[in-house]
């Protein structure tokens, strides 16, 4: 049983200060003088229960349940009650012992309500306390007045309290819901039938459109069939084309794998034969002359020039031809775009006759108009502005409307696009998130492979780009390698011409040869300018070929070795013997003079040792700068030396002329710096060169190996797409499906802004049209203003069709300027500069065969000077031309590979090229027919035939003008509409048939249930009535006994007598006894856990006191009950007293326990 344990208050009413009073199971009865606060109470626990009416409260509103503070105290902030509830039985839905429901109110009037200390809404309280069927306006609570208003209370009050006992009011509850819902139905009925009237009447207008765009429709289908068709072919043409591209590239391949073995095996050879050479030439230097030397190596030099020459008029050549590819290819190019502007030429040309066409059509209907309006006297000016303004906002709002429904068409277009991309995206998402084990196993695989492939793509560019900076600096390398050959060879040969000149003398060769004391020459003991070697190899004479020794001793040996072999005479110098010559002051005074160089001793650079030496060689001769400076210092002044070799002696004598270098002249030094500073370079260029094709033949093999790599990883790749029919990962198709999501949502709101507009448009369109409409029923002429309507319309729809014309010749006009046309000006600007480039190559190449044709000549006339040391020579110069014949052609034969290697390294990327531009526009091909992937492919039709058929199709579409598409779904939604609106309707009458059935069901029940209640209530009424009174009997009496709920219940009393009075006709106390024992008896047909009474034995005599007092003594075996009372007989019959008094304006509380 669920039971009060205690209520607490503090702040509420009376009840100033905090308190708490616990309650008992059975009987428990709250006294005190009246004022004392007994009914606040009573309010305490209605307030707690979730009672809203601050009325029922007793108060104004729900602030006055506030302490007010009396006459002395202050008021209370707010207030706060509470009552702990018994849960051991476990009625409410919690774990715990006891439930606590807390209500606290504010000085603002709102309310917070605690379950258990936690905050809830009222009606989660209201909700708990149902669950033990507790009521804040429950028949188990009676307040003080209560009891009046129950005796006063109408008989058909008295029934619905009845009704409210049986449940009878869920049924009332039911049928009030049917009747709602009947009427809900009737009023749907209505509205069913008024939309299946409009449905029907839009169906009938919307079938004409709705026929011709399934016309429209079937055209499209067939274009797209052909269409499809015709893409199917294309794929197949480009497959073949694939197949047969990746062929020749492997075969191009195989080809370079061939030439690149062929030139190592040539560089070999060449290798070896210069190396033979060299041994040859080395041999032909111990037996050759200078000038054959010297000949040599210039027929080398022109050799190689002609060689370099060669290679370069070729790789002009080369260029030419890649450059006139190029330039058909870029002309077929913009022929192509020629074609195509032509045939938008033609479409324009087209759409400005039917402009011309429209424009003179809308002049003459101007015309018509402007007759009519003549002819019927419409002549008000100002009217007519008006309409004219009228019809221009007309014109101007469909023009509006045509620019927004193309741009929602595009729109429209964009997103079925992108919704078919989604679909993909999602297909392979599922794919990919069903597949199988070792399909999971292939796409980490993929994954792995792209990554390499990206890998292996970047280094192979890099390996690329190498291999051209190789052959760029090895073309380089290799000319300034023959550059510096050739001035190293003419070195070579001038140093070795002055040697073995020197060395011609067969004694000075002889002494030479012998090592101890003999220092060598005294050409060869100095160095000087190559300017100053002339003048001082004149200057020096015969001394110049003096061996110098070291004794006097070492001289005579040599002399004697001489004359005992007979080899000649020499002239010695012997360093402990030869004296330094005195320079003469007045010689040395006209070194300061303009135009002389110096005295020749001071211009050559020796060995301090040799001072003496030098000084005897040269003496007192002055260098000067030409002959004139000689004579104005005054011949025969002193011994003087041109720079050209003139020589003045003191004597007078003047010795000149035309002079070859001679023989014997001093080492120059910058002869000999040259020979090594290009002897070192021409090492470093060759070990360079030789590095230089080891790294580019290093690099070609990593090369190959990587483009095989590349080959094979792509065809992994494709092999595993195809497999697992995905090129991507999950993530990345999930990123790029969020992507395309957000483009469709932006586009659905563009459109909807674009529809907003149209929709705006046609709204302005409807208004402009009722004002002309209004403007025309002014001419109060029915018949002119209706052929007016007719002139205006056919001038709106012509004006309507000229905005169409004119704007496919906007976008026509728009695909050839900012397309086509901008592609032909880039196409020629490449063509012009490849002119450009072609004049350079073709004056290159010419000044290249004029200069081939000069050393060609050159060569051949030393070739001819060559045959005549050919004789003394044969053997070696056969066996040296024979190997350089084979340098020769081992260079060339490498040449012309080098070039093949280049040619069919063009032809493998032109052809990689060709593959790509193939699979790209089999990519394209392929990505174009997903459009078409549904379509039907047709098969033995002639590519012919179906473009033929394409543009027939395309004429009778064009020729049926606008088709409102729309009309297609609109019909479709239309009518499906009319068939769910004929479906509601058909439901609806069941739905009425079925809630009518239901009604009659609840009446049957519901009186069933009430007069079934209505006995067994009839029955403690009557028990209840004879425990509280001994003068009489009671029962309940209904008004209308065939249709109780067309009437109420009544209570018949008998006091005295055979005579029954009805509740109105009893006293005070009898009412109250008659209304007790109903309350009771309703306790014993539905009890309640506790009850609250607050005074109502106020009317009842001491007699019928003690009787009310007994009967709630045995009822509180059963349950709570908690009364307020006054009555002594009562009061004695309790098992718990509470007394309230009052003191200073505050409640206060005692129990006692009887």
């Amino acid at each position: 049983m669920t039971v009060i344990k205690k209520i607490t208050a503090k702040g509420f009413k009376s009840f100033a200060k905090h308190t708490e009073i616990p309650f008992g199971s059975g009987f428990n009865m709250v006294l005190g003088p009246n004022g004392s606060g007994k009914s606040n109470l009573m309010d305490l626990m209605c307030f707690v229960l979730g009672k809203t009416s601050a009325k029922s409260l007793r108060a104004e509103k729900s602030a006055n349940l506030i302490y007010n503070g009396g006459k002395k105290g202050a008021p209370a902030k707010e207030a706060e009650c509470s009552i702990v509830f018994d849960n051991s039985n476990k009625r409410f839905p919690i774990d715990s012992q006891e439930l606590t429901i807390a209500r606290r109110v504010k000085p603002s009037g709102n309310s917070v309500y605690k379950i258990n200390n936690e905050v809830r809404t009222r009606q989660q309280v209201v909700d708990m306390l149902r669950a033990a069927n507790i009521e804040p306006d429950g028949h188990n609570i009676t307040l003080q007045g209560d009891i009046v208003r129950f005796m006063e209370m109408k008989p058909v009050e008295r029934r619905e309290l009845v009704e409210e006992i049986a449940g009878i009011s869920v049924w009332e509850d039911k049928k009030q819901k049917a009747i709602n819902e009947l009427e809900k139905v009737g009023e749907r009925l209505k509205e069913a039938s008024i939309m299946l009237a409009e449905r029907e009447r839009y169906l009938k207008e919307l079938k004409k459109d709705r026929d011709q765009a399934l016309k429209y429709k079937e055209l499209e289908k067939n274009v797209k069939s052909n269409r499809a068709t015709y893409l199917h072919l294309q794929l197949k043409d480009k497959e073949t084309r694939k197949q047969e591209v990746r062929s020749r590239i492997s075969k191009q391949k195989q080809e370079l794998e061939g030439i690149k073995k062929k030139l190592i095996e040539i560089r070999n050879v060449i290798f070896q034969k210069r190396e033979d050479v060299k041994t040859l030439n080395e041999e032909m230097q111990e037996k050759g002359d200078d000038e054959r030397r010297k000949l040599n190596n210039e027929m080398m030099g022109l050799k190689d020039a002609i060689a370099r020459d060669e290679e370069r008029l070729n790789t002009c050549k080369n260029e030419i031809q890649k450059l006139m590819l190029r330039i058909q290819q870029l002309r077929k190019e913009m022929q192509d775009h020629d074609k195509k502007i032509d045939s938008l030429d033609l479409q324009k040309e087209e759409c400005n006759g039917k402009v011309i066409g429209l424009t003179k059509e809308k002049q003459k209907v101007q015309e018509s108009l402007d007759k009519f309006k003549a002819r019927h006297g419409i002549k008000d000016s100002d009217f007519d502005t008006k309409l004219d303004d009228i019809e221009k906002e007309i014109e101007a709002k469909q023009e509006e409307i045509l620019g927004e429904q193309e741009e929602r068409q595009g729109l429209t277009a964009k997103k079925t696009e992108v919704e078919l991309q989604i679909r993909t995206a999602e297909e392979k998402i599922n794919e990919l998130l069903n597949l199988k084990e070792e399909d999971k196993e292939k796409v980490s695989k993929l994954k792995n492979l792209r990554k390499e492939f990206g890998t292996l793509v970047e280094e192979l560019s890099q390996r690329e780009n190498k291999d051209s900076e190789f052959v760029s600096k090895l073309n380089s390398l290799r000319q300034r390698l023959v550059s510096v050959s050739g001035e190293l060879a003419k070195l070579n040969a001038r140093q070795t011409h002055i040697q073995e000149f020197a060395a011609a003398d067969i004694a000075t060769k002889k002494i030479l040869g012998l090592e101890k004391g003999i220092y060598g020459r005294v050409s060869d003991l100095g160095d000087t300018n190559s300017k100053y070697s002339i003048a001082l190899e004149i200057a020096a004479g015969s001394r110049i070929r003096s061996i110098v020794v070291d004794t006097d001793e070492t001289a005579a040996k040599c002399i004697k070795y001489l004359k005992e072999n007979k080899l000649g005479v020499v002239t010695f110098l012997p360093l402990n013997k030869i004296r330094q010559v005195a320079i003469n002051p007045r010689v040395k005074g006209l070194t300061m003079k303009k135009g002389v160089v110096g005295l020749a001793v001071d211009l050559i650079d020796y060995d301090t040792k040799f001072k003496n030496v030098f000084s005897y060689v040269f003496g007192n001769t002055l260098v000067v700068q030409d002959i004139n400076i000689a004579r104005r210092l005054g011949v025969g002044s002193a011994r003087m030396v041109t720079l050209e070799g003139d020589l003045v002696e003191q004597s007078g004598a003047m010795i000149g002329g035309y002079r070859r270098k001679r023989v014997g002249s001093f080492k120059e030094k910058q002869l000999g710096a040259g020979i090594a500073k290009l002897s070192q370079e021409e090492i470093g260029l060759r070990k360079q060169q030789q590095e230089l094709e080891h790294l580019k033949l290093e690099n070609e093999n990593v090369l190959w190996k990587l483009k095989e790599r590349k080959a094979v990883l792509e065809a992994d790749i494709t092999s595993l797409e195809k497999t697992i029919g995905s090129s991507r990962d999950v993530k990345e198709l999930k990123q790029s499906e969020e992507s395309l999501t957000r483009q469709v949502n932006s586009i659905i709101e563009q459109v909807k802004k674009s529809q907003s507009n149209i929709d705006l448009c046609n709204k302005q369109i409807q208004q402009l049209k009722q004002q002309r409409s209004q403007f025309r029923e002014k001419l109060r002429q029915p018949g002119v203003a209706e052929g007016l309507d007719k002139l205006t319309e056919r001038k709106q729809k012509i004006s309507l069709d000229l905005i169409e014309a004119k704007t496919e010749i906007k976008r026509l006009n728009e695909l050839i300027d900012s397309h086509h046309q901008k592609e032909k000006q880039k196409l020629q600007e490449i063509i012009k500069n490849h002119g450009k480039e072609h004049e350079n190559f073709e004056g290159e190449i010419k000044k290249l065969s004029e200069g081939l044709v000069g050393k060609k000549l050159s060569l051949k006339n030393k070739e001819v000077t060559e045959k005549k040391f050919f004789t003394e020579f044969k053997t070696l110069y056969a066996k040296r031309n024979k190997l350089n014949e084979l340098i020769q052609k081992q260079e060339n034969r490498l040449i012309r590979e080098e070039d093949n290697t280049k040619l069919v390294d063009e032809k493998t990327n032109r052809l990689n090229i060709d593959r790509a531009k193939v699979e790209a526009e089999l990519a394209g091909l392929q990505e174009e027919f997903e459009e078409y992937a549904n379509a039907n492919i047709r098969r033995n039709v002639k590519v012919e035939q179906l473009v033929y058929e394409i543009k027939q199709f395309d004429r009778v579409m064009k020729d049926m003008g606008n088709v409102n598409l729309r009309a297609l779904e609109v019909y479709e939604d239309i009518h499906k509409q009319y068939n769910e609106i004929l479906d509601k309707k058909e439901k609806l009458k069941l739905e009425k048939e079925d809630v009518l059935s239901m009604m009659e069901e609840i009446d049957g029940k519901k009186q069933f249930t009430f007069m079934k209640i209505f006995k067994v209530l009839q029955q403690n009424f009557k028990h209840c009535f004879s425990q509280l009174s001994t003068k009489g009997d009671a029962f309940l009496e209904l008004e209308n006994k065939k249709n109780v709920f067309d009437g109420g219940v009544d209570i018949k009393v008998r006091i005295v007598g055979n005579r029954f009075l009805d509740i109105k006709g009893l006293s005070g106390g009898e009412k109250t006894l008659a209304a007790l024992a109903f309350i009771f008896a309703i306790q014993e047909f539905h009890p309640a856990s506790f009850y609250l009474l607050d005074e109502v034995d106020a009317a009842l005599d001491k007699r019928n006191s003690e009787l009310l007092s007994k009967l709630i003594k045995k009822y509180s075996d059963n349950a709570q009950y908690i009364v307020i009372s006054h009555n002594d007989h009562v009061i004695t019959e309790a098992n718990l007293l509470y007394g309230v008094s009052m003191q200073d304006g505050i409640s206060k509380v005692m129990s006692l326990r009887v």
